[in-house]
């Protein structure tokens, strides 16, 4: 295997971000099934600089009550950076309430949501879609 390729392997190609480590262990095992590297932080304020340094395809980013303000800071910093724009940015709402008073945010910043059935199913379409370079598909 030439040195780029693997490189490539070894790249993150979702980036995770919550408060609560059984959400990104759940992130993690379901991904790492597909073969997929995920890259995991419980700190907010990293989100953009491990997004800039990794670039992975998807942004998974847990919206809960106590982190809402660090999400929502997280996705307005994704999509402000030249390297981190183009990221797909999935968001996990832990209560519908957390989006609904935002859906002109959610449009404007071309963010998606897990709908509020979290149907795994529908994650793992839109983590596969975004890997493979297609437009994934959401609630948005």
């Amino acid at each position: 295997m030439s040195g780029k390729a693997l490189h490539m392997k070894s790249a993150a190609q979702v980036l995770a971000a919550s408060h609560d480590s059984a959400f990104l262990h759940l992130i993690r095992t379901l991904l790492d099934d597909l073969d997929l590297c995920v890259r995991t932080t419980m700190e907010w304020p990293s989100v953009p600089h491990l997004a800039a340094e990794l670039r992975p395809a998807v942004a998974i980013l847990d919206l809960a009550p106590a982190t809402e303000t660090a999400c929502w800071l997280s996705v307005e910093a994704l999509r402000a950076q030249a390297t981190t724009r183009y990221i797909q940015i999935l968001m996990c709402p832990a209560a519908p309430w957390l989006v609904e008073e935002h859906r002109h945010q959610l449009d404007r910043l071309g963010a998606s949501t897990w709908s509020g059935s979290y149907d795994l199913q529908e994650l793992l379409q839109f983590v596969a879609s975004a890997t493979s370079g297609a437009s994934p598909t959401a609630s948005s």
